[in-house]
């Protein structure tokens, strides 16, 4: 945490570091994701201003498959995707930081 502090207030000193105020935190359905966000909500509390912007991923090859089963295949991906995201703003919410959801990309 000193170390981050020092270069936060380093970046005010030096006008030709640029400051960072948007962080775009990816999110994507595997466990680790609930590290992910503590160390923004770390990050985002030691810079001034800050915003995170929430996109929610998964990678996936292309999957031949019929219509039907694809548009279910996807609901269930959105809603597991949902249930991370809103998790991953309310933890972010609660420690203060300003936080504004994206958007979700399945593919490639």
């Amino acid at each position: 945490m000193i170390e981050v502090e020092k270069r936060a207030s380093v970046e005010t000193e030096n006008p030709r570091i640029p400051r960072i105020s948007r962080i775009l935190l990816i999110l994507r359905n595997d466990v680790d994701y609930l590290k992910t966000v503590d160390y923004v909500i770390n990050l985002a509390n030691s810079i001034t201003n800050s915003k995170v912007f929430i996109l929610y991923t998964v990678d996936l090859d292309p999957i031949p498959m019929d219509e039907k089963v694809e548009k279910e295949f996807y609901r269930k991906l959105r809603e597991e995707g949902k249930k991370i995201v809103e998790n991953a703003i309310n933890r972010l919410k609660n420690a203060g930081v300003d936080v504004e959801f994206y958007d979700m990309h399945f593919g490639i």
